[in-house]
């Protein structure tokens, strides 16, 4: 069998990136970078709260957002 007689099947497959949107409610602070990096706690359950929620309304459609893709390989 020669080479063009070969046919290889090799799907092209992709990579996608995700953000989460959440919301952290009683900062101390006007700006989010400065919440992010100085109430960690907060966000951290904030995050948490939001992947329950999710979970329970199914609501991931509203929850996320593609950013960016690639092909992979």
């Amino acid at each position: 069998m020669s080479k063009p007689d070969l046919k290889i099947y090799n799907p092209k497959t992709y990579s996608h990136v995700f953000d989460l949107a959440f919301e952290v409610n009683g900062s101390s602070f006007e700006d989010g970078h400065e919440c992010l990096g100085r109430e960690k706690s907060m966000v951290v359950e904030a995050l948490y709260g939001r992947i329950a929620s999710i979970f329970e309304t199914e609501e991931y459609l509203e929850a996320f957002g593609c950013y960016d893709t690639h092909e992979e390989g």
